[in-house]
């Protein structure tokens, strides 16, 4: 659930600091802030009241900054978890396959296929759906006998 509490909402804005880190939830960020509003230190920023630009939130590379920063840190929606996870099942049912054990090959191609079924019901594009599969399909071809 990460670092944030979901709680019903309050009418008390000092029981929602109890849930943030120390570093947010103290109230130095808002005394800073509101200091600076009543001294007027605010008043003459430049480009107060302007559109941002349009590359403002892109990263150096073209993409943007905030999917740059969830890639570091490790994040993958769930459809994209899943679909690691089939392509891991699709690799060791081709290994069982080779290796002749149908019985084992067949448990985890069901699992496999359920799989499958999650990942299509969760991904945002149908071009990002897979197919459920067949033991045959994971058989290596073999040449046409004469």
């Amino acid at each position: 659930m990460g670092i944030f509490k979901r709680q019903a909402p309050t009418a008390n804005p000092a029981a929602v600091r109890e849930d943030l880190p120390p570093s947010m939830g103290d109230g130095r960020i808002e005394s800073v802030l509101d200091q600076a509003v009543r001294t007027g230190a605010l008043d003459d920023v430049s480009g107060k009241g302007a559109p941002l630009p349009s590359d403002y939130l892109r990263d150096g590379e073209g993409g943007f900054l905030m999917n740059k920063i969830l890639k570091a840190q490790g994040f993958a929606p769930d459809w994209a978890v899943l679909g690691q996870a089939v392509d891991l099942a699709d690799e060791r049912l081709g290994r069982l396959v080779a290796e002749g054990r149908d019985e084992d090959a067949a448990t985890l191609l069901t699992e496999r296929n359920q799989l499958v079924r999650k990942l299509n019901a969760q991904v945002p594009s149908p071009l990002l759906q897979r197919g459920v599969r067949r033991l045959d399909f994971f058989r290596p071809n073999k040449p046409p006998t004469p």
